[in-house]
């Protein structure tokens, strides 16, 4: 009923510009109730509205993420590093911090094995960028 009354939102058709002008994308993502928030995923639902199934315009991404839990990859990060390529990702790096209150301090992350995890993505994005 807002699409016929009002159009698509002019905030989601200036996303889609950005994303369309842009080298690459990084995302970062937060979870609510174990998913995207509901802010993204109104979003998400207003881009499909204006070019379909090329969201993303196949642009290199870089998906991130934390949590406060102990696990290895939050349930948004698996559902995203699945469904964004239905939906025109190309998924070029991503890294999830898990125990974020433990592993980030002072702007930066504190436990070498995961600062090396994070470096590698964030490397092979840039280069990936790079060679375009």
């Amino acid at each position: 009923d807002l699409e016929i009354s009002d159009g698509i939102p002019p905030a989601a058709i200036s996303f889609l510009e950005e994303v369309k002008a842009a080298d690459g994308i990084v995302v970062s993502l937060a979870e609510y109730n174990g998913l995207h928030t509901s802010a993204f995923k109104n979003l998400w639902d207003w881009l499909s509205r204006v070019d379909g199934q090329q969201i993303w315009q196949n642009k290199p991404m870089l998906l991130l993420g934390t949590s406060p839990s102990q696990r290895q990859e939050s349930n948004v990060m698996q559902v995203s590093k699945h469904l964004f390529p239905f939906f025109g990702a190309n998924i070029i790096g991503a890294f999830h911090l898990p125990s974020f209150n433990h592993y980030f301090k002072e702007n930066s992350i504190v436990n070498e094995e995961f600062k090396a995890r994070f470096d590698i993505e964030l490397n092979k994005f840039q280069a990936f960028i790079n060679q375009q």
